[in-house]
């Protein structure tokens, strides 16, 4: 039987190191192989180098995997110890001290779902438990067949236990050596802070990921206990977390923003017949047709490398030149395309200005670690437009009224985040850097072209309705696809929370990569389809309220795109999987596929059944695109699988 020891180090003194190998080799194994996995310089979490140091060890034919921490002894351990207790259980492990106290392995509180060390010695030599301390675990090698590798969800603390729990679920026992003992030189003590709150949060992780839904929603009853007994870490997260203030401070103003918009909408819907609000619909989608190029990567590099005051001013150069060129461009187009509309696009267009600003602000905002100003004050300004729009309206009943508005809020918002970038930056100094214009384009281009692409999929229908209809028609169309459009914000938060985690389980555990994708595959199916039906059952009883009678055909249309949205979201889950394993360009043939079908659809049903037909294409067109997405990514996870196993 051949043995593998895998310990994974973190900043570990060499002398450390070496003092740990001397132990194994006196352990008395004359068939075993040593790996030492150093964190250091990459450190993805104790599992993720656990599982590193495994998959080397699989490769050699080891049978039974110990796997320890640098911080331990073998010194009151012999060969005969551990294959004893590996030969009772097929996770094994020891008694040991740690900080002057001495456990007996771990148990798990059903109820709460919650691990905690045993300090009382057991009757039995050979006790079962519910889990090992990660510290030193023996593992039979056909464990890990069945339940897959270390689990990455935790980076430190709780993976033992998770670990255990699977295991158990499979049938394997559980259990310690209580005689004999090792020493676990733990430094970090019960006092650690961090300490605290990683087990904190990690047993809320734990808990959420196999708790009952009884047990869920026992804890959600005594949720004020547990507040006020992990009072401290709350304090602590709320008070020193600059990522949780903006993250916090960021969605509650967005969400706040698309209410302000959705109120802005009924009030159109109360005020504007259907071919006001196709005009009006008809002008923004010019507007946002090439909006995607105003970015260009900017922001996101900005953030990311913008801290050297140079490469800074080179992103906002770059953003006044893209500004300019989009202004120019979205006139021409409009007068190219849209030539009766021109005066209401070319009104409308400062909004070009506004959008290269805000950014620009956004970006040195940013890396001051305070993004949420920057939406704090996007939402002000929005906030006063709305303001401004409804008073307008309500006054003149006037669709030229709003346009004026809407040009001189965003001239006056483009102007006041130039101010306010002068504040935090300096005066900023246009500069023609086109190499480090070209470095910066070279890192967004394809999610550029993708969001560019998606923007036209999107408009496609409105335009070829204007074009072979009425604007009074794209206005009923546009009505109630709005309706579909305010669902999608309810699941937009799923890339911003799942594709960190996913790129971190793409390079390290494939298993549990899938495992996650068919999770979130399953969450967003539920979560999409209940969205859906509800709407289609309440939608007759509130959109009759807040809609006039002219735009009772919208309420068609609603009720048939809104089941594009469990497609769309399904959709988000599989591009996720592309972008995290680096295939963005099958997103780009395929969004240019979508849109040449959507163009050719729309040509040639719209004549005939008007907008009813743009709102089925819409279904179908996600149907398409959901069948086309499974086939490419499930392609490439066997592809990616099958290559790790060779």
């Amino acid at each position: 039987m051949r043995t593998g020891f895998v310990i994974v180090t973190y900043q570990t003194e060499k002398k450390e190191i070496e003092r740990l190998k001397n132990e194994i080799n006196q352990l008395g194994f004359t068939n075993f192989r040593i790996y030492i996995i150093d964190n250091t310089k990459n450190n993805l979490g104790y599992a993720a180098g656990v599982n590193k140091g495994l998959k080397k060890a699989f490769q050699k034919n080891c049978d039974l995997l110990i796997i320890g921490n640098p911080d331990i002894s073998f010194c009151q351990i012999t060969k005969k110890d551990i294959l004893k207790v590996a030969e009772k259980f097929s996770i094994a492990g020891f008694a040991f001290r740690q900080n002057g106290k001495t456990y007996y392995g771990g148990e798990i509180d059903r109820w709460r779902m919650s691990g905690g060390l045993i300090s009382t010695l057991p009757a039995n030599r050979y006790q079962e438990v519910d889990y090992v301390s990660g510290s030193l675990l023996i593992v039979r090698r056909q464990v890990f067949n069945k339940t897959g590798l270390m689990p990455e969800d935790y980076f430190l603390y709780y993976e033992d236990v998770d670990f255990s729990y699977r295991a158990d679920q499979f049938g394997f026992k559980i259990g310690i050596d209580s005689q004999m003992m090792y020493e676990h030189r733990e430094t970090s003590g019960q006092l650690n802070l961090a300490k605290k709150d990683l087990l904190f949060k990690n047993r809320f992780r734990f808990f959420w990921k196999y708790a009952s839904l009884r047990k869920k929603i026992r804890e959600l009853i005594r949720l004020p206990k547990t507040l006020w007994e992990e009072r401290d870490f709350f304090k602590r997260f709320f008070l020193n977390s600059n990522f949780l203030v903006n993250y916090l401070g960021i969605n509650l103003t967005s969400l706040l923003t698309k209410l302000l918009n959705f109120l802005w909408f009924l009030v159109m819907m109360k005020y504007f017949n259907p071919q006001e609000y196709g005009i009006y619909t008809l002008v923004w989608a010019q507007i946002n047709l090439i909006s995607p190029l105003i970015d260009l990567g900017t922001t996101s590099y900005g953030i990311v490398y913008g801290n050297k005051e140079k490469d800074l001013e080179s992103v906002l150069s770059l953003r006044y030149f893209l500004g300019a060129v989009v202004f120019i461009l979205t006139l021409i187009g409009g007068w190219l395309f849209n030539n009766n509309l021109f005066i209401f696009i070319a009104l409308t267009s400062t909004v070009v200005f506004s959008n290269m600003a805000s950014g620009g602000y956004l970006v040195t905002k940013a890396l001051k670690n305070k993004a949420y100003h920057s939406s704090i004050v996007g939402f002000i300004f929005n906030a006063l437009l709305i303001s401004c729009l409804i008073f307008g309206l309500i006054k003149t009943h006037s669709l030229q009224a709003v346009f004026i508005i809407i040009s001189f809020n965003y001239a006056l918002q483009a102007a006041l985040y130039l101010f306010l970038i002068k504040n935090e930056f300096g005066k900023v100094k246009f500069q023609w850097a086109f190499k480090q214009w070209k470095k910066i384009v070279s890192k967004s281009y394809q999610f550029v072209l993708i969001n560019l692409l998606s923007q036209i999929y999107f408009k496609v229908d409105v335009f070829l309705l204007s074009a072979l209809k009425s604007n009074a028609e794209v206005g009923i169309y546009s009505a109630g696809f709005k309706f579909f459009q305010t669902l999608i914000f309810f699941g937009s938060s799923y890339t911003l929370t799942s594709t960190p985690k996913l790129s971190r389980l793409a390079d390290t555990n494939l298993p549990a990569f899938i495992t996650k994708i068919k999770k979130d595959l399953l969450f967003l199916t539920i979560f999409g389809l209940t969205l859906a039906i509800g709407f289609y059952l309440l939608s007759p009883f509130v959109l009759n309220i807040l809609m006039k009678k002219t735009f009772s055909p919208s309420l068609t249309v609603a009720r048939i795109t809104v089941f594009a949205l469990p497609l769309i979201l399904l959709s988000s889950a599989f591009l996720n999987v592309l972008y995290v394993l680096k295939k963005a360009n099958m997103a780009i043939y395929l969004f240019t596929f979508q849109l040449i079908l959507n163009f050719i659809l729309n040509l040639i049903f719209i004549p005939i059944y008007s907008f009813y037909a743009s709102a089925w294409i819409t279904v179908m067109s996600e149907m398409i695109n959901l069948a086309v997405l499974v086939v490419i990514t499930r392609k490439i996870l066997l592809e990616k699988k099958y290559g790790q196993t060779n």
